[in-house]
């Protein structure tokens, strides 16, 4: 917990740390970190301060529906999810899990046409920019209602979801880091 609070302060340390001068932005920092070390694992005692902290109230789930954390129901088990949760949750990392390094293409910010257009991209919402298992659960919903998704690479740090109806994964694009690609699940 120390380190994640650590690397969650990073930005905040810089920006009061670095002299710059009257007017002028902070320098854009981005964190390459490395993907893959305990990729999609939890955070031992994060779930925990989470539970301290969630919102009691009710209908939490349907007002934000790509967030893995739902409102608590009658079938809900002893750690307080409910049973649709869970299998959120276990699709959300097997997608992760099965995913490729990289992207396939670029695409624009646009509305695409799911009927006729071969890629699109949709942005992430905050909720879904919290983690890899929360940006790919947003894109496999959103995949699911295109007609023309096969495959979609993601990003919670570019809080991007981009789809494509087709997509070489032995030639993905790797610059910039911190996308993943997968293939529609079926």
């Amino acid at each position: 917990m120390e380190s994640l609070a650590l690397r969650l302060s990073f930005d905040a340390l810089l920006a009061r740390g670095c002299a710059r001068a009257a007017g002028s932005a902070m320098p854009e920092v981005r964190h390459d970190e490395d993907e893959l070390n305990n990729f999609g694992e939890s955070v031992p005692g994060l779930e925990d301060l989470y539970r301290r902290h969630e919102p009691p109230s009710k209908g939490y789930g349907a007002a934000r529906p790509f967030t893995l954390a739902h409102e608590h129901s009658s079938a809900s088990g002893r750690d307080g999810r409910n049973q649709t949760d869970h299998m959120l949750l276990r699709e959300a990392k097997q997608m992760v899990r099965q995913s490729s390094i990289g992207y396939c293409d670029i695409t624009e910010e646009s509305r695409s046409n799911c009927e006729t257009s071969l890629n699109g991209s949709w942005p992430l919402p905050p909720t879904a920019k919290a983690s890899w298992p929360a940006a790919a659960s947003y894109c496999l919903r959103q995949c699911d209602a295109c007609a023309r998704c096969r495959y979609v690479s993601f990003s919670p740090t570019f809080g991007d979801c981009s789809w494509f109806a087709k997509c070489d994964l032995a030639a993905l694009k790797t610059r910039p880091h911190g996308f993943r690609t997968a293939a529609k699940m079926v």
